[in-house]
């Protein structure tokens, strides 16, 4: 007994195979246009007057990985599980949404805030969205502690290289 759609010979009629292409072609377009629309990046800036790490495209933050160079710190900062993420954080004055976490057992500053040293240099890197690569910014102090510059890595790669040179 053979379906009521399969012609006698044994084959399908031409309308059901370029209806099904149709279908196949629907689906593929619309699965492109699903991974497309959830791609989020991790891409942050950096406020100097506010001492302030924010995102681009206002998703929320939920993990901040700090390395603090010349005082041999490396840390992160972690968005406590039970409270939101925000927008933005302020490193000097945390606030309860975020906690500091060492990793590897290099020292972490004590309390709710990452202190701003003089001539250092903070290397900074956001990936709270796994699917979406990281962005690192360098965040350099002066003599009184206070942000000089800001820098990508590109920029700062650059810089070292001129002056490996």
């Amino acid at each position: 007994m053979t379906p009521s759609y399969r012609q006698k010979s044994g084959t399908y009629p031409l309308g059901l195979l370029k209806m099904t292409r149709r279908i196949y072609y629907i689906l593929l377009v619309g699965i492109i246009m699903f991974f497309l629309s959830s791609c989020d990046s991790n891409v942050i800036g950096f406020n100097q007057e506010s001492n302030t790490v924010y995102t681009i495209d206002n998703y929320p933050i939920s993990s901040l990985k700090i390395e603090m160079e010349k005082s041999k710190m490396y840390f992160r900062i972690r968005k406590v599980v039970s409270l939101k993420g925000s927008t933005c954080i302020k490193l000097d004055s945390l606030g309860d949404n975020y906690k500091i976490e060492s990793i590897r057992g290099f020292k972490a500053p004590m309390g709710k805030n990452v202190p701003m040293l003089p001539l250092e240099i903070y290397e900074i890197n956001h990936s709270s969205i796994g699917d979406a690569a990281s962005c690192i910014i360098y965040v350099l102090t002066d003599k009184d502690g206070r942000v000089d510059r800001v820098m990508s890595r590109y920029e700062y790669e650059k810089q070292e290289g001129l002056k490996s040179n």
